[in-house]
């Protein structure tokens, strides 16, 4: 495999190349752009093997830059590419411009040679690529919200069940049912009601699966470069480990954000502004 990188001692006359991809699950389409002209627009398999394939048969030794859209596809492209020497942006779709023309006649073959157009001419402006270790810590930190969300639901669906049935809570574990004892206690209407056991299963089960991550969260984080930010975050009055690890995750390297106001921006803690001649109108927070 020859690698596809910039070597200071070639002539200056490298050939620089393009290429803007639609990426979905089957198949990509690919646009290619030598300079500002626009070459061939084809497709081929969701594969990064078949691309690099590509390209080192028609573009070896040249300068080669990609561009796809955020999206399920993650960062897999991108490393991958970046391995190989291959400069690669991820473009957040909000953030490529559109006429009118491209809106109304959507397709991959016109967002792949839109994105080429746009990247040939310098237009796009990528988004920030974590970490493999940052983006470990970001799926373990939303998995735990996610099952905290599912254990919410079940403790909904429990209560909801109880009301049906008629079945009240004994006044000394008013507000105690989720404790060891008030979990005793409702494991005495199993018998007589086959549905609210499942519903205990369901919800002790997530319960689990939600403390054993939330350990995982906590020593993944303990182990990795962010050990000190972590322990800074809690030593500030309010924070815990759950808001800590949020932080954590979801910014990742707070250096990356040049002034406040982009890190507020990027929190959505600013207002949108309509603004014409005289009259401005103050929307809620983005």
């Amino acid at each position: 495999m020859v690698i596809l990188q910039r070597n200071e001692k070639r002539e200056k006359k490298e050939k620089q190349v393009y290429l803007g991809i639609d990426v979905h699950k089957v198949k990509w389409v690919v646009s290619v752009y030598e300079g500002d002209k626009f070459v061939k627009t084809y497709s081929q398999s969701s594969s990064v093997e078949a691309l690099l394939k590509y390209l080192e048969k028609h573009y070896s030794g040249s300068v080669i830059e990609v561009a796809y859209e955020s999206g399920f596809s993650g960062y897999y492209l991108h490393r991958q590419l970046a391995l190989r020497g291959i400069s690669c942006s991820i473009v957040h779709a909000a953030d490529i411009p559109s006429t009118d023309w491209e809106r109304r006649r959507k397709s991959d073959k016109i967002d792949s040679r839109k994105l080429g157009s746009l990247l040939s001419r310098g237009l796009l402006k990528g988004i920030y690529v974590p970490s493999e270790e940052e983006e470990q810590i970001r799926e373990l930190v939303r998995m735990r919200l996610s099952l905290s969300r599912d254990k919410r639901r079940y403790m909904c669906r429990i209560r909801s069940y109880m009301m049906r049935q008629g079945i009240d809570e004994r006044p000394e574990l008013k507000g105690k049912l989720w404790t060891k004892a008030g979990q005793s206690w409702l494991s005495g209407y199993v018998s007589a009601h086959p549905s609210l056991g499942q519903l205990k299963k369901m919800y002790a089960q997530i319960r689990q699966i939600e403390l054993q991550t939330a350990k995982q969260l906590r020593q993944e984080i303990k182990q990795s470069s962010y050990a000190g930010v972590y322990e800074c975050l809690l030593s500030i009055p309010g924070i815990g480990w759950h808001t800590a690890s949020l932080l954590i995750g979801e910014l990742g390297s707070v250096s990356r954000f040049k002034r406040l106001d982009e890190l507020a921006s990027y929190c959505g803690i600013v207002p949108d502004i309509r603004s014409s001649a005289d009259r401005t109108k103050v929307l809620g927070m983005s």
